[in-house]
């Protein structure tokens, strides 16, 4: 052979190793890509997803274009407690709502005089502060009663007069639940753990 013949053949070798690095490489982007979309679409399917809070029921804790973090899994190993703020779809609505517990399956809950009474016992609401106006809505819902079956759960904005809630959608059924919310992240400077 021709050095000609060898340096022509040298590079062909090189271009046809440049082509098939160049396929490899494409082929363990287009694998490794897969493989984050599956582990992204299981993250937000089972074990977390974001939720963007739209309106002012929940003032003055949570706040309308706050960005949360809903954990969908601790539901499955504890069961909610009064007090969780919580992401749940309404069956009257397409849209998901975020509210607070406040009653749990077997209780009463009972509206009297702007306060809340559960199983005979007046509420107690660290959670709000002393000098918002717990009016518990512009509507006639006073001295009303709920009786919570099994599953059920009775939910309430923080901003009673602003808040469309089990006072008027009844009871939320825990299949209807998405998740427990957990973390404020955006805005930055609202950033926090609930």
């Amino acid at each position: 052979m021709t050095k000609s013949n060898d340096r022509s053949k040298s590079k062909w070798m090189r271009i046809n190793l440049t082509i098939s690095q160049i396929i490899n490489f494409a082929i363990e982007i287009v694998k490794t890509a897969a493989i984050m979309l599956i582990i992204a679409f299981a993250i937000k399917n089972f074990l977390i997803q974001t939720f963007v809070i739209e309106g002012v029921s929940m003032e003055p804790n949570f706040h309308d274009n706050e960005y949360l973090l809903v954990d969908k899994i601790s539901y499955r190993f504890s069961a909610p407690k009064r007090g969780d703020v919580i992401v749940f779809n309404p069956t009257d609505s397409p849209d998901s709502y975020i509210k607070r517990i406040i009653g749990l399956p077997g209780e009463t809950v009972k509206i009297v005089n702007n306060k809340i009474y559960v199983d005979g016992y007046k509420l107690d609401e660290p959670y709000l502060p002393d000098a918002i106006n717990t009016n518990t809505s512009s509507q006639s819902l006073e001295s009303k009663i709920y009786v919570l079956q099994d599953n059920e759960y009775f939910v309430i904005g923080d901003n009673r007069q602003n808040s469309k809630d089990s006072r008027v959608i009844g009871a939320v059924n825990f299949s209807q639940f998405e998740g427990r919310v957990f973390v404020i992240f955006y805005p930055f400077n609202h950033l926090r753990l609930i």
